[in-house]
């Protein structure tokens, strides 16, 4: 006899390196991952794709579009109008204000900041504690010394 069952799954994996190959490969398999909202204030006129881990004390505003495989920590801060892709790690007390755009498989670290109407590419990683208030392209790593801006190109 063949015995099919559901395996349900939460993605905690905040490396996103690695979340990628491995949320495929669960994919391929059929599972299901599991979207997480324990004790988080989501607005109901957001939009949460599939399979999105939103932890506690997390907020979600209005008309926000949150895309798949996302990881929301803890009392992180998505504003309104904010339009996200897929496979972001969001970290801790991070503040996205509002009406700005996020590709896909960025990294923010604990405590960074997006001010309104900032674009950000894919494959980037903000560091703590940073505050952008200029577009980010694609694959850099961005933190701030002073008041001068310093981009690594991956």
């Amino acid at each position: 006899h063949e015995v099919s069952a559901v395996v349900l799954c939460v993605m905690g994996i905040a490396k996103v390196l690695h979340r990628r190959p491995l949320v495929s490969g669960f994919i391929d398999k059929d599972a299901k991952l599991q979207t997480n909202l324990p004790a988080a204030l989501i607005s109901a006129s957001a939009t949460i794709d599939e399979d999105c881990v939103i932890t506690h004390n997390a907020s979600v505003s209005p008309k926000a579009v949150i895309g798949k495989y996302n990881m929301l920590h803890s009392r992180c801060t998505i504003g309104h109008d904010i339009k996200m892709g897929d496979f972001n790690f969001i970290g801790a007390q991070v503040v996205f204000y509002w009406l700005f755009q996020i590709g896909s498989d960025n990294m923010f670290w604990g405590n960074s900041a997006i001010i309104p109407a900032i674009e950000v590419g894919n494959n980037d990683t903000i560091v703590a504690g940073m505050i952008l208030a200029k577009p980010v392209s694609d694959d850099e790593i961005n933190f701030f010394r002073c008041k001068e801006k310093i981009v690594i190109t991956k």
